[in-house]
């Protein structure tokens, strides 16, 4: 008999495991609550990272997020080096942050048929690409150094 439970088990995973989000909670339960400036939101399904006591009252706390955008498709290439590009999702314009400008960076923005739609070069910290021209859909923000050793490539969003 556990045996077949155990087969189950394995089979229903392995039929919903591919339609499941692990950026979303999938959960049987959960609210919010606001009053006074404060709001207090809970959800079944979070990861623990702390539990509280005092007396007859126990606190859990765990990542609680309705929705995680991965924008970075690949890790940065670059030791000590930071890059930013937000907000993401936009409907306007995207901002690249560099921790550092000593150097020429190369920025490309393609969509995903691969047509590259703008190219520019900065050594600003802050840039600003302007996404207004282009129709809501996914794009492809790829970022190289001064030599075209590729940074990181980003997922940008347009509503």
């Amino acid at each position: 008999m556990k045996k077949i439970i155990l087969l189950l088990i394995i089979v229903v995973n392995g039929t919903f495991l591919p339609t499941l989000n692990a950026q979303e909670i999938v959960s049987t339960a959960g609210t919010v609550y606001e009053t006074n400036g404060i709001q207090l939101s809970w959800t079944l399904g979070e990861t623990v990272i702390e539990t509280a006591e005092s007396g007859s009252l126990v606190l859990t706390q765990g990542f609680h997020q309705s929705k995680l955008v991965i924008t970075a498709l690949d890790d940065i290439t670059i030791a000590d080096f930071e890059v930013k590009v937000y907000p993401n999702p936009t409907s306007d314009f995207v901002i690249v942050h560099f921790d550092e400008n000593n150097w020429n960076a190369h920025i490309q923005l393609f969509d995903l048929a691969g047509k590259k739609l703008k190219e520019s070069v900065t050594n600003n910290t802050d840039t600003q690409i302007n996404m207004t021209e282009y129709p809501g859909g996914t794009y492809l923000l790829k970022l190289f150094n001064d030599n075209f050793h590729p940074i990181q490539t980003f997922k940008i969003i347009k509503r």
